[in-house]
């Protein structure tokens, strides 16, 4: 069985990309932590989750967040709109979920992350929807 041979660059770039994967787990198991407590508020967890949120994109400096639900805004402090921007929208019982990430700058977001929002809000009305009926 043969090896390939990496170069010195094509190693730290397999480096770096681990290490982006690994900042992104561990701020998803931050949100986990967040939301498996049953006694914290809807409201906490969407005012705590926005600077966890931004670390989980290519570029946490240049995020800009805000999440609305049910007519309340959560935003980042340094929460600008710019034309660089993707979003999600969830119905949660008759309440309204929308989370957008923009950037500051022009930079393209990655599929992972579009798809990392849309499991995010997924999670989020699954854990809402229990709160509101529930407790």
């Amino acid at each position: 069985m043969q090896y390939e041979e990496k170069t010195r660059e094509e190693l730290i770039e397999e480096i770096l990309n681990l290490k982006k994967k690994v900042k992104r787990l561990e701020s998803l198991s931050k949100v986990i932590n967040l939301i498996k407590n049953p006694n914290r508020s809807i409201r906490n967890i969407l005012r705590n989750s926005l600077d966890i949120i931004k670390q989980m994109f290519q570029y946490p400096d240049l995020c800009s967040i805000n999440i609305t639900f049910n007519k309340t805004t959560y935003s980042t402090k340094n929460y600008i709109e710019t034309p660089w921007k993707i979003s999600t929208n969830k119905l949660i019982l008759d309440k309204s979920l929308e989370i957008n990430v923009y950037y500051l700058e022009k930079k393209p977001f990655l599929e992972i992350e579009k798809k990392f929002l849309t499991e995010l809000a997924e999670v989020y009305k699954a854990i809402f929807e229990f709160k509101l009926i529930w407790i």
